[in-house]
Order: structure tokens, then C-alpha cells, then sequence
């Protein structure tokens, strides 16, 4: 039986964060997801559930990347948590016919799902933004992203991710407000690497460019 997935938008821009950033490429955001953040328990509210959302073949999704896509060969697989989907397509259909597309293939997910070996090698890259006390499932990642708020322990938080998993790099990026990055947040940040170094400083730059 072909599997359907819940999508929430397939959309072209530029990533804003991390290794990619300043790279053109396509977003699939699928629905759902297993923790729900909010200030209180993570120091800023989630900015990517979006409450609409559409079933789709691996095909139909294949056939909209490639219409916005336009030529474009990196696509990232994002949420929400995209796991919560992939984890139960047992023949991996929508990686293996993308990779057979040629695609590039990035995973945003939380960590929260253990990712298959033989799933692993459809990805050019995983990238992981566990939340502090979330029963993490992944041991490995290529990039561990963290956005500090108010009530952000950053000293606590690496030295969890340290216990839990292994990482290419570890960035850090200040959580926004109605006027932009949090000012408070940005000077812990700047603070805290000149004293630990360790960990790249970054800003959800897609925001400042007004783009998803």
C-alpha cells in the first residue's frame, strides 16, 4: 500500500540556519509533532506547527518539489517532528524516490525518534534541535541547534546534549520577540562562548530576510 503523508507546505528559499545557511533550497514540512514547546518549559513558543495540512503521495510530493523546486537539488525534510511519519513507512518510500530523483537530502528533527541506519544513508546531513529534558532517541548528529531564551541554561543544556549524543557542531541562536532577536539573549550568548568557545553563534537569518 503507498504511503500518504500529512503535509503541511512544500515551499522554495533560502536556509537561515546553520551549515546551509544562505543555500537555496526546498522545505517539505509535515504535520504533527511529539513535544509542544512554549516559553514556559523551553524559553520561547514554537514558530513551525502549522495547523493546516494536506495528504499527499510520495509522488504528489516528489512532483511539487520538483514544480517549486525548479531546479533545485537540495530539499529539507522538517516539521514539526518529520520523524513521527517517517518512523512508520517501513519501505521508506518518499527518501528512496527522492534520492533516485537526485535530490540532497537534509532531516530537521528533534531527536526524539532513533533514525535506521539504512534510513541514515538517504540523508546528506541530519540536523537536531533536542529539547532539554526530552527523552532523545538519537545518538549522532550533524549539527545540534539550539535557540536560548529567557529561561535558557546553556551551561545545563551542552552538557546534556554532551551526555546524549555526538555532533558535528553545536549553534546557538537567540529566540525572537516582537522586536527581533531577544536583546538579553543575544549578550548571554556572546558571553558564553568567549568564555567556553566550543559553539558557533548563529540568528535565525531567514527571519531578518522576511523569508519562511
Amino acid at each position: 500500500m503507498t504511503p500518504i503523508y500529512d503535509v503541511a507546505e512544500i515551499f522554495r528559499s533560502i536556509c537561515g540556519e546553520g551549515g546551509l545557511v544562505g543555500q537555496r533550497a526546498v522545505f517539505v514540512r509535515l504535520a504533527g509533532c511529539n513535544l509542544h514547546c512554549r516559553v514556559e518549559n523551553v524559553g520561547f513558543d514554537c514558530d513551525t506547527v502549522i495547523p493546516r495540512s494536506s495528504p499527499m503521495s510520495a509522488d504528489c510530493i516528489i512532483h511539487h518539489v520538483e514544480t517549486v523546486g525548479k531546479g533545485c537539488e537540495s530539499v529539507v525534510i522538517t516539521g514539526g517532528e518529520p520523524m513521527m511519519q517517517l518512523s512508520k513507512d517501513d519501505d521508506d518510500a518518499l527518501l528512496r524516490m527522492l534520492h533516485a530523483k537526485g535530490f540532497s537530502l537534509t532531516l530537521e528533527t528533534n531527536g526524539t525518534y532513533e533514525i535506521p541506519d539504512d534510513m541514515r544513508g538517504y540523508f546528506r546531513r541530519v540536523n537536531c534541535s533536542p529539547k532539554l529534558g526530552s527523552d532523545i532517541k538519537l545518538t549522532h548528529a550533524d549539527e545540534v541547534r539550539m535557540v536560548v531564551g529567557d529561561m535558557t541554561d546553556i551551561d545545563a543544556y551542552v552538557a546534556w546534549v554532551d551526555s546524549i549524543m555526538t555532533y558535528g557542531g553545536l549553534w546557538l541562536s537567540p529566540a525572537w520577540d516582537a522586536n527581533g532577536p531577544n536583546r538579553d539573549a543575544i549578550g548571554y550568548i556572546i558571553a558564553w562562548i568567549l568564555i567556553n568557545g566550543r559553539v558557533t553563534m548563529t540568528v535565525q537569518q531567514h527571519k531578518l530576510w522576511g523569508l519562511r
